[in-house]
């Protein structure tokens, strides 16, 4: 076990938060406009998410910081395809 049952939430919580943030990002119709929420809204979450874990996780600090960037890289949005 990397991290302490009590932190493990503010992982989950991250990831939930950065599917929410992505599904919000993609109601515009504009796709430069979802790309660009998607992009803000991650990195938004990435430093509140890592201030957080930096606050709760201080023994662990750099494996924290390297799972928060794999998971905000990881998840992208998705382009929907346009049908004519």
């Amino acid at each position: 076990m990397v991290f302490p049952l009590l932190t493990q939430p503010i992982f989950f919580g991250y990831l939930a938060a950065i599917a929410g943030a992505l599904y919000l990002s993609s109601k515009p119709q504009n796709e430069a406009i979802n790309l660009y929420l998607a992009f803000i809204s991650r990195w938004t979450l990435f430093v509140v998410f890592a201030i957080i874990s930096f606050t709760y996780i201080p023994e662990n600090t750099l494996i924290a910081m390297f799972l928060l960037v794999y998971l905000n890289v990881t998840f992208n949005p998705q382009i929907k395809p346009v049908i004519l």
